[in-house]
């Protein structure tokens, strides 16, 4: 059995899933998902409060028992994870970086990192899009969202902010795309696509309008009676795709299935300089 420890927002959530997916393709196993974390008091301290999202999507694996995670775990996990937050504080943070051996694994495994790569799954493309699909149809808004997308030249846009800027942990790894990135990212798409129309995602879309200077007719995505996974998937039916420093977005712009698509990237994925994210963007996409 392969049990993945959910960690974070939906995009976060979406990397493991996808790593433990594969995994699980490679040794013929089953999947099983541990979300005690979402549980109430269970949230890291420090950490910006979650809730488990995969459940919107089409995905194969179900929750683990505790009784499984026990087994699964084994009686050395507690002394091993104890040791792992000694040797985090002084060790460079490989969240970023493939290692090939996590898929090398095999008999019972209990993962728990984040894996911000796609090549821990490129290999399994399809079955990760089919997995990623929704379970029930999109709503009333976003169905009329999704109709102004697909008759344009559309392109995402997505800004970032919320714990990236209140929470002073996440400020200091993550940091924010300041306005200069957009202002040539969107130059960038003009370069390419003769009439682009841009499609804004943000949770301050107020900043967004005031401090970033969004062209003249883009369109505002991000409102009540929009869910997040809808969100996402709407980035994803844009043609192209301006990202965040965001696993948000990242998934958007990645599950964009135009097979012209043009996706710009932040080049500095984050403001800790320790950390090596050469493998966070593929190398398809635009890095500015």
């Amino acid at each position: 059995m392969i049990i993945i420890k959910l960690k974070g927002g939906l995009g976060n959530q979406m990397f493991q899933y996808a790593c433990a997916k594969h995994l699980a393709e490679r040794n013929g196993d089953v999947l099983k998902l541990d979300i005690s974390l979402y549980q109430p008091g269970n949230a890291p301290a420090g950490d910006t409060a979650r809730s488990y999202a995969l459940g919107a999507f089409s995905i194969s694996a179900q929750v683990a028992s505790k009784e499984e995670v026990r087994r699964v775990r084994g009686l050395l996990w507690h002394i091993m994870a104890l040791a792992m937050k000694v040797i985090n504080r002084v060790r460079p943070i490989s969240s970023y970086m493939f290692d090939p051996q996590v898929l090398e694994r095999r008999g019972n495994v209990y993962l728990d990192g984040y894996f911000q790569s796609e090549r821990y799954f490129k290999d399994i493309k399809a079955c990760i899009r089919n997995e990623f699909r929704l379970r029930e149809p999109m709503g009333e808004q976003a169905q009329a969202m999704l109709r102004d997308i697909d008759g344009s030249d559309s392109v995402s846009l997505h800004i970032r902010r919320g714990d990236y800027v209140t929470n002073k942990n996440a400020n200091a790894f993550h940091g924010t795309c300041p306005p200069e990135y957009y202002h040539a990212a969107i130059k960038e798409i003009g370069k390419h696509v003769h009439s682009p129309k841009f499609f804004i995602f943000s949770d301050d879309i107020e900043w967004a309008k005031a401090d970033v200077g969004m062209p003249a007719h883009a369109t505002y995505v991000s409102r009540d009676g929009i869910a997040d996974y809808e969100e996402l998937l709407l980035m994803s039916k844009c043609k192209h795709n301006i990202i965040a420093n965001s696993s948000f977005s990242w998934w958007g712009a990645w599950l964009n299935a135009n097979s012209n698509k043009i996706v710009v990237a932040p080049k500095r994925w984050i403001n800790d300089e320790r950390v090596d994210t050469s493998d966070a963007v593929p190398v398809e996409w635009v890095s500015m």
